[in-house]
């Protein structure tokens, strides 16, 4: 059950299906659902399965809007900055390095012109992440060592630009 769950997410968010047979060493099927949703390649509206958690040090949960503007739409042919939500431009790599201390998974997320760190909280017992940190930048620079710092490495790379969309 747990590899089928693995395979799922791995395909959701691109990865190939013998990527996703080494499960012990995934991220969590939901914070990966998450990431996804928060990249833009996940369904539209999947941001209401996880709504209710807190972003970095705010201690309020975010609104359904607030959540809405986290979500980038960089993963495939770039086109508008602005109506996209893709500053950083497109998206190149996403890499899941470990969990922290806390055990929320950490990924690498590198855009074509800079690097972000998301840390997303383990799903509570109803299902919803309590936390999530977007930090710019890698996570060796972040000074937030408290919360990017990997106590379990498992560094895999779970998705990378498909070559048509290297030119924009």
């Amino acid at each position: 059950m747990k590899a089928r769950m693995a395979l799922a997410a791995a395909i959701t968010i691109g990865l190939s299906p013998l990527a996703a047979t080494r499960a012990e060493e995934m991220p969590s099927a939901k914070t990966e659902t998450v990431l996804a949703c928060l990249l833009g390649m996940a369904r539209d509206g999947c941001e209401t399965d996880f709504l209710g958690f807190t972003l970095g040090l705010n201690n309020l949960p975010l609104s359904h809007f607030n959540v809405r503007r986290l979500i980038t739409y960089c993963s495939k042919r770039y086109v508008r900055r602005r109506v996209d939500n893709c500053g950083s431009g497109p998206l190149e790599r996403v890499q899941y390095l470990g969990t922290n201390a806390a055990g929320s998974d950490v990924y690498a997320v590198q855009f074509m012109h800079m690097d972000k760190t998301y840390v997303i909280s383990p799903p509570a017992p109803d299902g919803r992440i309590s936390s999530l940190w977007i930090i710019e930048g890698p996570a060796v620079q972040s000074i937030r060592h408290d919360v990017v710092t990997v106590t379990a490495p498992a560094a895999q790379t779970l998705y990378t630009r498909p070559r048509q969309y290297a030119s924009f």
